[in-house]
């Protein structure tokens, strides 16, 4: 394990994001030499609202997230694409779906992430859900020709999906159809 100050709040982050909230508040305290101060700014909003996330509390994400978002490129690598896609989720749960659709799409313009989160990140994949994300907030805002469009984009990309995915596929095929 990466003892340095950097390694332990990524291994924070990841607690954080597999649910283990209470390890990773306890993993941040060590990181953070018993004070959060000596984190940045980026890195101590992506821990704690990936904390939120993980509990479900949609309205911390956007108070932690939505500050450092338009700077996330430089404030948070890598971390951009994890940032972006909380922010654009805790978003929709909140019903605020013009918000969700500018940080999902946000997720498909490359000059906006970190440059550690491009190479060899899996944006590949991140991209496609985005697009179907986008799909599915579109509709749910009546917009049928911007939900086709980010429902094209999808399904090209799971043309030959895993199982578990199929019922995306299915899904995208209803929004690439709506009139």
């Amino acid at each position: 394990m990466d003892t340095t100050r950097d390694g332990r709040a990524t291994a924070a982050l990841l607690a954080a994001t597999l649910g283990y909230t209470g390890k990773a508040l306890a993993m941040l305290s060590v990181a953070a030499g018993d004070s959060a101060s000596t984190l940045s700014e980026g890195r101590r909003a992506l821990l704690g609202a990936t904390v939120a996330h993980s509990r479900g509390d949609a309205e911390a994400v956007t108070r932690l997230i939505g500050p450092i978002a338009p700077r996330a490129r430089r404030t948070v690598n890598p971390g951009s694409v994890l940032a972006y896609w909380m922010l654009a989720d805790a978003y929709e749960r909140r019903g605020r779906l013009d918000s969700a659709a500018i940080w999902f799409g946000a997720l498909l313009d490359i000059t906006r992430l970190a440059n550690d989160d491009f190479f060899g990140s899996g944006w590949g994949y991140t991209h496609s859900f985005a697009h179907w994300r986008l799909a599915r907030i579109h509709v749910g805002r009546g917009d049928r020709a911007r939900a086709r469009e980010h429902a094209a984009a999808f399904l090209k990309a799971f043309r030959r999906p895993d199982p578990e995915l199929s019922w995306m596929v299915e899904e995208a095929r209803r929004y690439a159809s709506t009139r």
